[in-house]
């Protein structure tokens, strides 16, 4: 008995401590902050956020290896995988309509007219869309990448998302929205760190899917 019990108290530390590495005991501090202009190539997406989400950044991320190699010699800089979202799976009849916006975003100070178009002509070749984002004042947080990633994810986005969505109904942003526009929420993924942003202006910059609303609950 002594020994379950062992057991039992040394399993329940390293989980305990294992939660705490992974920032399930963080405290949230969301800030309104700057989110500076950017450029981007993005991607539609819809599907299941826990299977699919996965495999479409997963080709993302080879793409921006890509720009990375054009970042040493024309002068683009902060490379960085960013995502645009828009739907809580729990409040979809079908998990696997959530949707989403996925590519990445990059500042330039090196690219002539010409240079950027070959850029935008390469990318959109390759099923992506051209978008800039002005500078925006947005609500902000961000939460350490630990691994397994899966977990830090879904513990950074069941800290972030109600919080930041409990801030906005008070503050009346979503009351803002223009008619047809849909709020979305941005993940930027930099320097080892999900940065989440809520937008509480341009909102038309932030709204990129070409999805139909889906059925809700």
């Amino acid at each position: 008995m002594g020994r379950f019990f062992n057991f039992l108290f040394t399993t329940s530390l390293g989980a305990a401590g294992y939660l705490y590495y992974a920032g399930a005991f963080k405290s949230m501090n969301i800030h309104t902050t700057s989110l500076g202009y950017r450029e981007a190539f993005y991607r539609p997406f819809q599907g299941s956020f826990e299977k699919d989400i996965y495999p479409a950044f997963n080709e993302v991320m080879k793409d921006i290896k890509q720009l990375e190699e054009k970042q040493k010699s024309d002068k683009i800089e902060n490379v960085n995988s960013f995502g645009i979202y828009y739907d809580n799976p729990d409040d979809l009849k079908d998990r696997a309509k959530c949707r989403a916006d996925i590519g990445f975003t990059f500042n330039n100070k090196g690219l002539d007219d010409t240079a950027r178009e070959e850029l935008k002509k390469s990318y959109e070749e390759k099923g992506y869309q051209y978008t800039t984002f002005k500078t925006t004042d947005a609500l902000h947080e961000n939460f350490a990448i630990k691994y397994p990633m899966w977990v830090s994810f879904w513990i950074a986005s069941y800290k972030w998302y109600p919080a930041a969505k409990k801030r906005l109904f008070e503050n009346g942003t979503l009351a803002k929205l223009s008619k047809g526009v849909e709020y979305g929420f941005i993940e930027v993924y930099e320097n080892g760190n999900i940065e989440f942003y809520g937008p509480l202006e341009h909102f038309e910059d932030f709204h990129l899917t070409k999805f139909p609303t889906p059925e809700r609950k």
